[in-house]
């Protein structure tokens, strides 16, 4: 192992520590049980359960789904991915494996198939990191991580984000403490959406994640 690979694996190291020490913080697993119940103004399951989602192909429900985690988009991007770009995102996506979960062997080869694509969504009109982000997680939600900056500051290696999580997701006892939060009756939900669920409840502003913390005792740290 060269020093540049040690140094590396040592910041993804310190980054699983922290994050372990993030979805130990008490009555967690309650907020993320708030975010999943239809009663509550969160996207839940819906996410990932609205209309259809075919393997190698975006399509409207895809773009309704995305909607939900509180992003629009612009109408050049939607003309470009239903039409202009669809051939090409066809072909991309086609490259990338959907059963390959993150942190499994064959996790970085699937994450580095996903790069043209991201690369691609990225450039688009008005889309950016998080909204490719999102659109990839939800085509591929086993793999790849939602990459806002909420996920993003709580992994702390901006640029490596998704490798971070891929050395992350490789040990028992992280993939253990993400399994401990999964509410009843979402066995259908990746234990990667999981994750991104809990950060996002634990340290989003938005006004409803602070009410569902409020309600279930949620202190982010740094709050104590």
């Amino acid at each position: 192992m060269t020093n540049s690979e040690s140094d590396s694996t040592e910041v993804a190291q310190h980054a699983k520590q922290r994050l372990i020490t993030y979805l130990a913080t008490p009555q967690l697993g309650d907020a993320v049980a708030k975010f999943f119940d239809p009663a509550q103004p969160f996207a839940g399951e819906t996410f990932d359960s609205l209309g259809t989602n075919p393997r190698d192909r975006i399509g409207r429900d895809d773009l309704l789904a995305v909607t939900l985690l509180d992003v629009r988009w612009t109408p050049p991007a939607v003309r470009q991915l239903l039409n202009d770009q669809a051939a090409r995102v066809r072909k991309l996506l086609h490259k990338i494996d959907n059963k390959t979960e993150i942190g499994t062997p064959n996790a970085s080869r699937q994450l580095a198939a996903a790069g043209p694509l991201w690369v691609l969504l990225d450039a688009l009109p008005g889309v950016g990191e998080t909204r490719a982000s999102k659109l990839l997680a939800r085509k591929r939600p086993r793999l790849i991580p939602i990459t806002d900056s909420i996920i993003v500051k709580a992994v702390g290696t901006r640029g490596k984000t998704w490798t971070t999580l891929n050395h992350c997701f490789q040990d028992d006892v992280f993939r253990d403490k993400v399994r401990s939060l999964r509410p009843d009756n979402t066995e259908r939900i990746s234990l990667l959406r999981i994750f991104d669920v809990a950060i996002w409840m634990l340290f989003s502003r938005s006004k409803a994640a602070e009410k569902a913390r409020r309600e279930t005792g949620v202190v982010p740290p740094g709050d104590a």
